[in-house]
């Protein structure tokens, strides 16, 4: 079930778990794979249903810095530029991305290429629930969804504990 370019596709985000989430990524046609998030942890791991693993490493506690690392190899990075920025430029495979909220008042998330062509959304299910759609627009790498979707989950995650306290 494991494809390295996504064309056009909606694939749900079943979330599942109190403290460590296990972020089950379901297609029409099966599992893609699954993201498992642990608690107070600086790496992550997403696993696709072929056995294929991707780290996924917060580098920085202080800023906004991530990488995506297969086989040891970072093949995808991330960091914050200003204070408050809304927008986050990804590298991925030589190429650069924006990840940037959709709207102004939603937790809709987009990922624009370099062209400014709009290749992935994804948006929250609803209130109540946990979990999340990702529709795919344009071409996009597997490991770059997985990528981008593990920075908006944290994103939400940061807006979250921001809004409680």
């Amino acid at each position: 079930m494991e494809q390295e370019s996504w064309t056009t596709d909606e694939i749900e985000a079943v979330v599942s778990g109190f403290f460590t989430t296990r972020h089950s990524l379901q297609t029409a046609t099966g599992i893609m794979g699954e993201l498992t998030l642990l608690p107070l942890r600086s790496n992550d791991v997403f696993r696709f249903a072929s056995g294929r693993e991707l780290m996924l490493k917060r580098k920085s506690w202080w800023q906004s810095w991530y990488e995506l690392e297969e086989n040891g190899i970072v093949s995808g990075s991330t960091h914050s530029h200003r204070f408050f920025q809304r927008e986050t430029v990804i590298q991925f495979g030589g190429k650069e991305f924006v990840l940037k909220p959709a709207k102004f008042w939603t937790r809709y998330c987009c990922l624009i290429n370099d062209t400014g062509t709009p290749l992935l959304e994804i948006r929250p299910q609803g209130i109540f629930r946990r979990g999340a759609w990702l529709t795919i627009l344009g071409p996009v790498d597997a490991a770059l969804l997985v990528f981008t979707y593990y920075l908006v989950r944290i994103r939400w995650s940061e807006q979250t504990a921001a809004a409680a306290g």
